[in-house]
């Protein structure tokens, strides 16, 4: 009991004075994604080390016409926003952190890309329904506490034939069962998450996650 209230105090969100550990950009080391390779063509984050092809493929199959678009939903530090711009998609990142969203902003050589992209911390209200060809969610709906509420939102943004990419942890691994133990520690604590997207709060294994966009 008194390791897990120890772990329970660490992990309490801090005042402005005493934010999380930031690097020289500015950033939350806890987001930061700025050094990573992006989602699109793989992972190097944490003991994770590969590449993949099935979304860099598929983008390229989407029509390359001038105006195609992509929502990049919960952007972080802009890493597969830009990434996407590269591609030639005319990008919207969405993410609740405005003042991270600023400063990644400044990280990237924008004039690089024929479109820079539109920024919003509004939430998805502030972006309109069919509209996106391409909807990113790259390691963030793992921290989204109404999924059941904002999936549904997120897919009505897509064009009829559109797509969305996803990556999701696996429930099974040590670190998600770890995860899901303290978030129901924390609930019963009165913790809560009053930080939004600091924590982990929905725990489904590959064969849960896939059956969950089925329904």
């Amino acid at each position: 009991l008194l390791l897990v209230s120890l772990f329970l105090k660490s992990r309490e969100p801090r005042g402005d004075a005493e934010r999380l550990e930031r690097n020289d950009a500015g950033l939350d080391l806890e987001f930061n994604r700025t050094h990573d390779i992006s989602k699109l063509t793989g992972c190097n984050t944490r003991p994770v080390q590969y590449r993949w092809g099935i979304f860099s493929d598929l983008i390229h199959g989407v029509d390359a016409k001038d105006d195609r678009k992509a929502l990049d939903f919960g952007s972080g530090s802009l890493r597969d926003t830009w990434e996407l711009a590269q591609h030639g998609f005319r990008v919207t990142a969405l993410d609740v952190d405005d003042t991270q969203m600023e400063r990644a902003r400044g990280l990237y050589d924008w004039g690089q890309v024929h479109h820079e992209p539109e920024y919003t911390t509004k939430g998805l209200a502030s972006v309109a329904k069919d509209h996106f060809d391409l909807i990113v969610a790259f390691d963030v709906l793992e921290h989204v506490i109404e999924l059941p509420q904002v999936l549904p939102q997120i897919f009505d943004r897509l064009k009829p034939g559109g797509y969305m990419l996803v990556s999701v942890p696996n429930g099974r691994t040590l670190r998600e069962r770890t995860g899901k133990v303290m978030q129901g520690l924390r609930r019963l604590a009165g913790r809560g998450d009053s930080r939004p997207g600091l924590h982990h709060v929905n725990f489904k294994t590959p064969a849960g996650w896939t059956r969950y966009f089925e329904d």
